[in-house]
């Protein structure tokens, strides 16, 4: 919000109506100490950078004060016209100061508003805070602003509008100002026409929004360690406590504790490194005279030496603990995705023995800090079990987000198709659906049609008739938040699709030669190992809303649309068969999705395929020309790659591998994070939606609270009633 001349339009309004905020939490501590304005020398030309504090009548102060007075008056709804209401003052301990920064004769102007341990940098951003000053403390609850939550003032600023209590501010000059204002010349240039550039193919061909396209990269970005940046914001997590709650007994021990991400951070150290001294002149001349030497001048060759340090960067993140009002920043190693921790036996059953008495419910909104050095396990089991409930609760919600919406030319069928017999099995449904799939994308298709024996060329309405088809981005699924052009897992096992192959689906890779020796020793069947004991890929390329029939009634639903894979051997082979060309002689089809599916497509070098696990790789398991489109009730969860090498789960994989684990359930549950299991071991089943993950975030936090007050009342109400057996004595 740089600007040369911060509300120098904003005066009170007539006849004002001022309005104080009697609580304050402010601290005149927190406010900047560079005061006073110095000039300074940056690459030989002046700068300052000096923070100034503001007098209330100053028009950037008015436009604050003038923002605020009427939010407060829409949120309690004072008597006239609300944008009468002006705040008289600030709340003790705040001050607005406004920052100087640039060159000294046009500096830019940025506004701040120092007191909290946050600097407020909007009107916008300061309403939630004064609306929570302003409520009696015996009904205030948490604060819902952006630094208070934790939640993007984006969500904050549209919830505030949608409830009428924040419209943002215009500044207007006076008529008489433009009336003055010099007209520009006309002037007339002819000059030659610059040529056209040429997009690179690296341009995304749909909408993108900078937390996606941050996302998707960081998965594949190479990393210093064995850790990748896993967790996005607002995503549900386990942080691992670096001092364990301990009990008194073994299994009352807490060492994850749930939380949200609020921010993400990258810390970053040099590392000094040997370096070996850079060749003499003379040692790499020397072989000049020679028939075959070169030679390099010497300001080559001392740039050829590598600088003696390294960067390791690490990945942060700032995580709110539910259930407390604790933060916590930690490392990406000793933090967890919420599927891939399950609570021990031990743990649940030592939570099952603590009495109802014991868990205060009128104090669940707690001031426990698991992270102090005395936290004890009786302090902790009344926010430990309303965050492991709240983390529950979330789970069951999912939202869309980052709609965009494409507009296509409608279509008729001359002639309906012959009705296709009913299937049952999911592999007869999918060869349907993708049949139905590939006539649409012919039809939408720039190039000519393909005749079909039993169906009629479909026939393009006039260009008026139109139908649009709102697609998103990406889409919060419980505790994960996945994007649009990203590898998920999903939840029917491979075997279950396709497993002899079919038209468009090929069937599952065998074992590689390796495996197939120990299959071949053992006189095992190949065709029950391979990628058919593995699970299902599914690489998103399109989340869109659709309208289906359902009870003689159309709704809309939500569905997925992209390419399918598989977990194949590293050393698997690929059959002769699949190599072949088509066996009438023609050459292999071209993608024939037409402008459509070009508009929803990205160039393959914008989001690669994330590695696969160590020993395998991806297989392409249906056409370029086709995709596969499911419903979201097919979803199982993000991939993580290499997650299985993570610190916190070494110890439970070694011995995993060791065959110390008492089923394989658990094994299952770690496998499926990387698809060397079916993705149904390790799911949610989200299904309320709520349009925003601040909405998800408050409605979880709520349901949580209710369920569990109403689970210990049962459990008080079930108890039987105390009775004092003390021995009555005869007097």
């Amino acid at each position: 919000m740089g600007r040369n001349n911060i509300g120098a339009n904003h005066v009170l309004p007539t006849d004002p109506i001022f309005r104080e905020i009697n609580n304050s939490d402010g601290n005149s501590s927190t406010w900047p100490t560079n005061t006073t304005e110095q000039i300074f020398n940056v690459d030989g030309e002046p700068q300052v950078n000096w923070m100034q504090r503001l007098d209330l009548d100053s028009p950037g102060a008015i436009k604050w004060r003038c923002v605020l007075g009427k939010g407060l008056a829409a949120k309690y709804g004072w008597p006239g016209a609300h944008d009468k209401y002006v705040l008289e003052d600030w709340p003790e301990g705040y001050a607005l100061f406004d920052h100087h920064k640039g060159k000294p004769e046009s500096p830019r102007h940025d506004l701040y508003l120092y007191g909290h341990s946050k600097k407020f940098r909007s009107p916008a951003e300061f309403l939630p805070h004064a609306i929570w000053l302003t409520t009696p403390p015996a009904q205030r609850g948490d604060c819902e602003c952006k630094y208070c939550r934790g939640i993007p003032q984006r969500d904050i600023t549209s919830k505030m509008r949608e409830s009428g209590i924040y419209t943002a501010p215009h500044a207007f000059s006076p008529r008489a100002t433009l009336q003055r204002r010099a007209q520009p010349k006309k002037r007339t240039v002819i000059q030659d026409i610059a040529p056209k550039l040429k997009q690179s193919p690296n341009v995304a061909k749909s909408p993108m929004v900078v937390e996606r396209s941050n996302d998707l990269r960081a998965m594949n970005a190479p990393s210093s360690s064995n850790m990748r940046r896993w967790h996005r914001e607002q995503e549900l997590v386990w942080a691992g406590l670096l001092k364990p709650i301990q009990g008194t007994e073994s299994n009352q021990c807490i060492r994850f504790w749930p939380g949200v991400i609020r921010e993400l951070k990258v810390a970053k150290k040099t590392i000094n490194v040997p370096s070996s001294p850079p060749p003499s002149y003379a040692q790499s001349t020397s072989s000049s005279n020679g028939q075959n030497g070169t030679a390099e001048s010497e300001s080559a060759i001392l740039n050829r030496r590598e600088p003696p340090w390294s960067v390791e960067e690490r990945q942060l993140y700032r995580i709110q603990l539910l259930g407390t009002t604790s933060t916590v920043i930690l490392s990406e190693d000793h933090v967890l995705p919420y599927q891939a921790y399950l609570h021990p036996q031990s743990l649940l059953d030592a939570l099952g023995d603590v009495s109802p008495a014991e868990i205060a419910i009128d104090d669940l909104t707690s001031n426990f800090d698991p992270l102090s050095d005395g936290a004890t396990w009786e302090a902790a089991v009344s926010s430990y079990a309303l965050a492991i409930q709240i983390a529950g609760s979330l789970s069951e919600f999912w939202t869309l987000t980052d709609d965009w919406e494409i507009k296509l030319a409608a279509l008729t069928v001359a002639t309906a198709p012959a009705p296709r017999p009913m299937t049952n099995s999911l592999t007869d449904a999918v060869n349907a659906a993708s049949s139905h799939n590939a006539l649409a994308n012919e039809s939408i298709s720039s190039g000519p049609l393909q005749q079909r024996p039993d169906d009629r060329p479909a026939k393009r309405i006039p260009g008026e008739y139109v139908t649009s088809v709102m697609h998103f981005q990406g889409i919060w699924w419980g505790a994960e938040r996945i994007w649009a052009d990203e590898l998920i897992r999903l939840k029917a096992p491979r075997r279950c699709l396709a497993p002899e192959g079919s038209d468009q689906i090929l069937a599952p890779a065998l074992p590689g030669p390796r495996e197939m020796a120990h299959c071949i020793a053992r006189g095992a069947n190949p065709s029950d190992f391979g990628a058919s004991a593995r699970g299902l890929f599914l690489l998103v390329k399109r989340i869109f809303v659709t309208e289906v029939e359902s009870r003689g009634r159309m709704k809309k639903e939500c569905r997925l649309a992209g390419l399918l894979y598989e977990l194949a051997d590293d050393d698997w082979i690929v059959p002769e068969t699949e190599l072949a060309p088509p066996p009438d002689g023609r050459e292999a089809p071209a993608d024939t999705r037409g402008k459509f599916h070009d508009a929803l497509s990205h160039p393959t070098p914008v989001n690669p395929l994330p590695s696969p696990p160590a020993g395998y790789q991806f297989r392409a398991i249906i056409s370029p020309e086709h995709e596969f489109v499911t419903s979201l009730s097919m979803i199982s969860g993000r991939y993580y790659p290499q997650v299985l090498q993570h610190p916190l789960l070494k110890k439970q994989v070694e011995e995993i591998l060791s065959g110390n684990m008492e089923t394989s359930h658990e094994a299952n549950v770690l496998w499926s994070l990387e698809g060397l299991s079916s993705g149904m071991y390790n799911s949610v089943e989200p299904r309320k939606y709520l349009p925003s993950r601040g909405e998800v975030l408050e409605q979880a936090d709520k349901e949580a609270r209710g369920l569990l007050h109403s689970h210990l009342e049962k459990l008080r109400d079930s108890l039987p009633p105390y009775v004092d057996d003390a021995m009555d004595v005869d007097g």
